[in-house]
């Protein structure tokens, strides 16, 4: 993001004059998908995130870099909210296809496959209830991104559906 957000006001490489970003906030719709890392085995998950910070931290944050499209025009965002991620092979239990403890992407995994499975069904649930709640809350209520329109995309359901 840091990148696009600076080169929407570059010149176009054809045109000095010329803008090498040519949409506005009525024909460009901004999706973010943030999370499957973030509360995965490197952080949340294990324990091993920043002292201090939990889920709710975890998606104020994706609303910070909704601020930060905002600021600089964008007025039409989709949240995709984050996979069932319980199905994954690294949190799955066997019936599901899981991966063993010991496995080479995560050496110390715990041994107890259904609480690993169980544990981030709970997180991952648990945000995208937060996010349900806090689009509406941030647009309507704390009045956050006056004249911006807003969807969840069900991306938790879509992979379900399949």
């Amino acid at each position: 993001m840091p990148t696009w957000l600076a080169e929407s006001h570059l010149a176009s490489a054809h045109s000095p004059h010329e803008k090498f970003y040519t949409g506005s906030a009525d024909d460009t719709l901004y999706a973010m998908w943030i999370g499957v890392n973030d509360i995965g085995k490197k952080n949340i998950f294990v324990d091993s995130q920043t002292p201090g910070t939990s889920l709710t931290t975890f998606t104020d944050c994706v609303f910070t870099a909704f601020d930060r499209i905002y600021k600089n025009g964008g007025r039409k965002f989709v949240l995709m909210n984050v996979p069932p991620l319980e199905l994954h092979p690294i949190y799955a239990t066997p019936e599901n296809k899981g991966v063993p403890p010991d496995t080479p992407d995560w050496p110390n995994k715990p041994s107890n496959l259904t609480e690993v499975s169980f544990k981030m069904y709970e997180y991952t649930s648990a945000v995208n209830e937060i996010f349900k709640f806090q689009v509406p809350f941030q647009q309507h209520v704390a009045k956050r991104y006056p004249g911006a329109k807003w969807a969840i995309y069900g991306e938790h359901e879509f992979v379900l559906s399949l």
